[in-house]
């Protein structure tokens, strides 16, 4: 009996039950639909946890999947609101890659959820409210929002890329 699982047998997509529209597992819609199902699961469908996927929507949509586009069409609100709703956990480096495995995403979008190290040293989820190339450096740069624990809000600004796990 093997545990090897092929990589044509995983899921990629999910449907968002709110909009009917196919979405990816590792977006921020699809990552939302999940744990939207899990709180309904725990504490039943009228949860006041759960958190409409529809803020992560542009407003007038022509697109029927979530593609880069709109996720820059993200308001600050809409992603000070996401981050809220993120785990406020730090973990070790040697935590974190027990819990990362698989590729890393390349390019970092508005409102997609990354590591960030934290001042310990520790690994915080967080999400990106804004992306800045700086062309005379070529540098890219990110500003992130991430739960600071007593439903309290913080932000790292000017992030070099380098400095943050893209995942």
């Amino acid at each position: 009996m093997s545990l090897e699982i092929d990589e044509s047998e995983l899921f990629h997509n999910i449907i968002d039950p709110e909009t009917n529209q196919k979405v990816l597992l590792e977006s921020a819609i699809g990552q939302q639909v999940i744990k939207n199902y899990i709180e309904c699961l725990r504490n039943g469908p009228d949860s006041e946890n759960i958190v409409s996927t529809k803020m992560f929507y542009p407003k007038n949509e022509s697109n029927k999947t979530e593609t880069g586009d709109q996720r820059n069409n993200l308001s600050v609100e809409n992603i000070y609101e996401y981050a809220k709703k993120l785990d406020d956990v730090q973990y070790s480096g040697k935590e974190l890659k027990n819990l990362i495995k698989g590729s890393h995403k390349k390019t970092p979008n508005k409102g997609n959820k990354v590591w960030i190290r934290r001042s310990n040293g520790k690994w915080q989820r967080s999400v990106i409210s804004n992306v800045v190339f700086e062309k005379d450096t070529e540098t890219v740069r990110c500003d992130v929002y991430f739960n600071a624990g007593d439903n309290k809000i913080a932000s790292k600004k000017g992030l070099d890329v380098n400095d943050i796990l893209l995942y």
